[in-house]
């Protein structure tokens, strides 16, 4: 009985991930540097010129 309980949820389960994938939405967290965040620290470190770094030896 419990097998049975079991394939129905994940049946329920898949059906509803495949609705949601046809509407364009993923299951998961959200990513957690947005391409705007991403975009500004890439702007920032351009500007930022030569990393004052000592170079290794």
């Amino acid at each position: 009985m419990a097998e049975t309980e079991r394939e129905n949820i994940r049946e329920s389960t898949l059906e509803g991930l495949d609705t949601e994938a046809r509407k364009g939405k993923y299951g998961g967290q959200p990513p957690v540097i947005t391409d705007d965040m991403l975009h500004t620290c890439s702007a920032a470190r351009r500007s930022a010129g030569p990393s004052s770094r000592p170079s290794p030896t």
